[in-house]
């Protein structure tokens, strides 16, 4: 789970612990690349409005790593708290 904020990544990650979720959560979409080069993972849930790289540069940055050899590809969730009908459609243009 990718967000800058820690409450907003904290307080989903409790509730999804409580129902047996194994995940680790990473607090810029810089950390989160790093934690997905290192490590397994079978989702990836990232906020969309991070500072710095936003979700939509971590994703395509994500989705190109992927092409390369040995690359899994992993399902993910974008979040947001911008609710206008484009902030809607735009993940669907970026592989979430």
């Amino acid at each position: 789970m990718i967000d800058d904020e820690s409450d907003a990544r904290e307080m989903p990650a409790r509730g999804l612990r409580k129902f047996g979720a194994r995940l680790s959560t990473a607090a810029s979409a810089e950390e989160g690349q790093l934690a997905l080069q290192t490590g397994e993972f079978s989702l990836v849930i990232c906020d969309i409005g991070m500072s710095g790289m936003n979700g939509f540069d971590f994703m395509n940055h994500w989705r190109t790593q992927e092409k390369k050899p040995l690359r899994p590809s992993i399902p993910a969730v974008a979040l947001t708290a911008y609710a206008s009908a484009a902030a809607c459609r735009y993940p669907r243009k970026e592989d979430f």
